[in-house]
């Protein structure tokens, strides 16, 4: 699958997490990067420092605190990426001490969403033996992390 196509469903995932917050009447502001549309995006963006590249999509606020919010879209499976981890641990309390890094998955084959913080996800990786595979395009290595462990 293409950068331009991952790009397409992610879009969907996004709209359902703005529809999911928005649901719950919290408040949800775009923040991360956005490189669809952009030319020259895909070849340049590997230029990027990876924790600028890997900004989260959205920060969100509930019960007074706020959270950074990484939407993620799959299939049967999350396809995480290695690299995207190391990442993503400083976007959690490191960048910034007193804000956690939350995910919100949506499984475009189950129409189903799945919210969980970095921790349970880091706590996911660390503890089971997911399989690897890796990207024909890039040959970045991911976790496969089936949608019942989430």
């Amino acid at each position: 699958m293409s950068f331009k196509e991952r790009g397409e469903i992610g879009d969907s995932a996004e709209a359902k997490a703005e529809e999911y917050f928005k649901s719950k009447d919290l408040f949800i502001v775009r923040y991360g990067l956005d490189a669809k549309g952009l030319k020259g995006s895909y070849a340049n963006w590997q230029y990027l420092p990876s924790v600028v590249a890997n900004t989260p999509d959205y920060i969100v606020v509930a019960d007074k605190k706020s959270y950074f919010l990484e939407v993620k879209a799959c299939g049967r499976a999350l396809k995480l990426k290695l690299h995207d981890l190391n990442s993503y641990r400083q976007w959690n309390r490191k960048l910034f001490t007193d804000m956690r890094l939350v995910l919100f998955v949506y499984s475009t084959t189950e129409k189903e969403h799945y919210i969980l913080s970095f921790d349970k996800l880091l706590n996911l990786v660390e503890t089971n033996n997911y399989n690897i595979d890796r990207y024909e395009n890039n040959k970045n290595p991911y976790y496969i992390i089936p949608l019942g462990d989430l």
